[in-house]
């Protein structure tokens, strides 16, 4: 993920910003980049579960009985966690939790790596370049 925002956030600053880009812009476009991809991993999720595995939840469900018997949860216990995690386990749900966890990394990731990438330059110089490309 990391790779894939300094990748796209430095291809963006090279190709498309003349080698300048301010912090808050590489951070929008780190964002956006790993937006995208978790859109493209929400709609695999969701195919993926719908169609491919549709045994999926039920493995959820198996594990999360056995996890809980392990920690020594008494059967109410185990009951009141999987009422929690039914409201969870339709494919819609979990594909807008990967979009929004996705998002929220990329976020994060980029706060970071913007630090890194942003190169601010002289706004006259820069200005005034555009009006002589413009003549």
């Amino acid at each position: 993920i990391i790779a894939g925002i300094i990748y796209g956030t430095k291809n963006y600053r090279d190709n498309f910003q003349n080698g300048i880009i301010t912090y808050a812009r590489a951070l929008g476009t780190g964002t956006l980049i790993v937006l995208f991809a978790g859109v493209f991993q929400g709609l695999y999720t969701y195919v993926f579960v719908t169609f491919v595995d549709t045994e999926y939840f039920d493995k959820i469900v198996e594990q999360t009985i056995i996890a809980s018997q392990e920690r020594g949860l008494s059967d109410d216990q185990i009951e009141a966690t999987l009422k929690m995690s039914n409201m969870m386990r339709t494919p819609i749900i979990l594909s807008i939790s990967t979009i929004l966890g996705s998002a929220f990394m990329g976020f994060i990731f980029s706060l970071i790596t913007s630090i890194f990438l942003k190169k601010e330059g002289d706004g006259f110089e820069q200005a005034m370049s555009e009006i002589n490309e413009n003549k």
